[in-house]
């Protein structure tokens, strides 16, 4: 009878080590933040605006929807990510020289590890989409950034295009549970942020 009970303990506890083995680690898994902006918004603004991410397999930005196709020189995009995007949302900063000359830096330490981003450039468009992950312990330095990108777009609409303030007065900066931090800045933003934050939590 003993013999019988160790037997069976033994097989509970194989079986219960064999389903933690066989636990999803979806934790580990890269999410491909610029699909997760494309599902989660509505078709016209794919076909508007691009939206940029790093290169995950190699240097320098890679980029779909909108006008992505029309980037085929060598260095175009990079350009267009380091010296446009990046600055406009705050996430390189701005260093002027002497001789009046400017230049966007990296932040040192790093403020983010990853990102896919989609803004207007546009005087009559109040729009951007970004997911941001941080570096570690950046958190508040990726949201402050992103609240300023806000803040400057009101400030360039509140007394031009009353449609476009709007926009901006209902855009928002929020951590989702999984510790990005997510930029909705368009017309029906809080559907747009809801279909962002549940895709994010897979």
């Amino acid at each position: 009878m003993k013999r019988f009970i160790a037997l069976a303990l033994s097989l509970v506890l194989c079986f219960g080590l064999i389903g933690c083995g066989s636990k999803p680690t979806s934790s580990s898994t890269p999410k491909d933040y610029a699909q997760i902006i494309h599902d989660s918004r509505p078709a016209e603004f794919s076909e508007a605006f691009m939206t940029v991410s790093p290169n995950k397999e190699g240097e320098g930005f890679v980029a779909v929807d909108g006008f992505a196709a029309e980037y085929t020189e060598p260095g175009q995009l990079d350009s267009f990510a380091n010296d446009m995007v990046l600055p406009l949302l705050g996430l390189k900063q701005m260093v002027e020289h002497a001789d009046g000359s400017i230049e966007y830096k990296d932040f040192d330490p790093a403020i983010y590890t990853d990102f896919s981003a989609s803004v207007s450039l546009m005087m009559t468009q109040c729009y951007g989409v970004a997911i941001v992950k941080p570096a570690e312990g950046q958190t508040e330095a990726v949201k402050t950034a992103l609240e300023t990108f806000i803040e400057n777009q009101k400030m360039a609409f509140e007394f031009y295009l009353a449609d476009q303030f709007e926009v901006a007065e209902a855009a928002t900066v929020t951590v989702a549970d999984s510790g990005e931090v997510v930029l909705v800045c368009c017309q029906d933003s809080e559907t747009v942020k809801a279909a962002i934050l549940e895709a994010l939590k897979g």
